[in-house]
C-alpha cells in the first residue's frame, strides 16, 4: 500500500463525517471497507484509487476502526469489479462528484483563459490551477492525455486573447497607427495611406539598422 499519512493526514482526511457513516448502513465486510476507503480517498485527492496499493496502510486501518472491520478485510475488494465500479457511481451521486464531460472541458479551458491570458504562462502553473478549479467543481480528472489538451488549448487561447488585447490598444492609442507605419514604409501617399515603395534600411558602419 501507499506510505502512511500520519495522525494528523489521517485524522484530517480519512475520518467519517455521520453523515458519510450513515450511508454505510446496508454494507457489511470487505464491501462495507472498500465503500468508505474509496469515499474517503476520493474527498482526499479529487478522484478514485486505482488500485489497493494507492492507500496509506494506517488510513486503511483508521477507516476500518471506524466502519468495524479488520484492514484485512480490503484484500477481499476488487477495485475492478462491477461493484466497486457500482459504488463510484453511487457516491458520485452522493457527494456530487462527477466524471470530466465535454462540457466541462470546454468550461475548464475557458476559466484557464481568463485566469492565465495576462500573466501566468509556466505549464506546471497552468496544471495546478486546472487541478484546483476541478475540485473546486467537483470534477473528477480526466485521462492524462486530455489533461494536456486542456492546458495546451489554454495557453494557445491566452497568447491569442494576450495579441489582440495588446493590437487593440496599439489601435486606440492616438496617432499609433501612422508611427507603426513609418517604421516599415518609406513614404505615405498623399491621403495619408502607406505607399508600396520597398523599405531600405539604413545602416550605420557596423552593419546595425539605424
Amino acid at each position: 500500500m501507499g506510505r502512511d499519512l500520519g495522525l494528523d493526514g489521517v485524522v484530517d482526511h480519512f475520518t467519517l463525517s455521520s453523515d458519510e457513516a450513515g450511508w454505510l448502513r446496508n454494507k457489511s465486510g470487505a464491501t462495507r471497507l472498500g465503500f468508505a476507503v474509496q469515499l474517503k480517498f476520493l474527498t482526499w485527492r479529487g478522484r478514485f484509487p486505482r488500485m489497493r496499493l494507492e492507500l496509506p496502510v494506517d488510513a486503511v486501518e483508521h477507516v476500518a476502526k471506524q466502519v468495524g472491520v479488520a484492514a484485512s478485510e480490503l484484500g477481499f475488494y476488487d477495485f475492478t469489479s462491477r461493484a466497486a465500479k457500482r459504488h463510484r457511481s453511487e457516491l458520485r451521486d452522493l457527494t456530487g462528484w462527477h466524471e470530466c464531460t465535454k462540457t466541462d472541458l470546454v468550461k475548464l479551458v475557458s476559466h484557464l483563459v481568463d485566469v492565465i491570458w495576462h500573466d501566468e504562462r509556466r505549464e506546471e502553473q497552468v496544471r495546478a490551477e486546472l487541478l484546483r478549479q476541478m475540485r473546486v467543481d467537483l470534477i473528477e480528472p480526466p485521462t492524462a492525455g486530455q489533461v494536456d489538451t486542456i492546458i495546451r488549448s489554454a495557453l494557445h487561447q491566452a497568447d491569442e486573447r494576450a495579441v489582440a488585447e495588446v493590437a487593440a490598444r496599439l489601435a486606440r492609442a492616438e496617432c499609433c497607427p501612422r508611427r507603426l507605419d513609418a517604421l516599415v514604409f518609406t513614404a505615405l501617399t498623399a491621403d495619408g495611406r502607406p505607399s508600396l515603395t520597398t523599405v531600405r534600411a539604413r545602416s550605420d558602419k557596423s552593419g546595425r539598422v539605424s
